[in-house]
């Protein structure tokens, strides 16, 4: 099943090298050494497969109406860019040491997965679903391991429950419990704040507490680039 196609300037349609499951049900099978312009998983369902050493430039796993499901799946030395995740169900699936890029979908749902030694790059979790004329109103989202995980850009949306979640806990990750008590302390501190870099700091803070805090999301998880004396400070008021 290895695909591999070697052209320089613009590839022709049929010169893709693509992998397309549509409406099929895969057990124990094993996709190991791919190097794909496209994956699409298509209301279907994966049960205890593996991925190994797959590289996939634009990777959806859930086309269709209806919901693919992968099932105790494992991934392993991965790479996957997400052009759409779409309407798919992850549980028991295991992604070690992946690269996971553009995890954005508001139709994800993610049960009791793990995610040791692999970086999440931009990636948005959704708890409340926006399209009211959908199957369903709320993704299920619980029981992760992202405690071994190296999150780049990742947030939580619409009422995800961190509590349910194992995340990273080294000093560069802020955990903010309540989203809107932690705006109104941003806000208080910065009318003792001079430095001006950490007052514009604080400012993009608040507006991201804010939306945050506006949108459902009441916890959420931070990671810190810079603490300076005003990070600090909201650590202190935050304990």
């Amino acid at each position: 099943m290895k695909i591999e196609v070697h052209k320089k300037g613009k590839i022709p349609p049929a010169d893709l090298r693509l992998l397309v499951i549509d409406r099929e049900t895969r057990v124990a099978e094993n996709f190991s050494n791919l190097k794909l312009d496209g994956f699409t998983v298509i209301e279907s369902s994966l049960r205890q497969c593996t991925f190994e050493d797959v590289r996939v430039r634009s990777a959806c796993f859930g086309g269709g109406m209806r919901q693919s499901v992968f099932e105790d799946c494992t991934f392993s030395r991965c790479k996957f860019a997400f052009g759409a995740v779409g309407n798919a169900r992850l549980v028991r699936c295991r992604f070690e040491s992946c690269r996971l890029e553009s995890l954005i979908g508001t139709d994800l749902e993610l049960i009791e997965c793990a995610f040791p030694g692999t970086t999440i790059k931009k990636g948005v979790f959704h708890g409340a679903r926006p399209d009211r004329f959908a199957e369903r109103s709320v993704n299920e989202i619980r029981d992760n391991d992202f405690s071994q995980a190296d999150l780049q850009g990742v947030g939580f949306r619409g009422g995800v429950d961190l509590t349910k979640q194992k995340l990273p806990t080294s000093d560069e990750y802020l955990f903010i419990r309540d989203t809107c008590k932690a705006s109104e302390i941003v806000k208080e501190l910065q009318s003792s704040i001079v430095e001006k870099d950490e007052l514009k700091r604080s400012q993009m803070l608040a507006g991201l507490l804010d939306f945050y805090c506006s949108s459902g999301q009441k916890m959420q998880l931070l990671r810190i680039a810079f603490w300076g004396a005003f990070e600090r400070e909201l650590i202190s008021r935050l304990s």
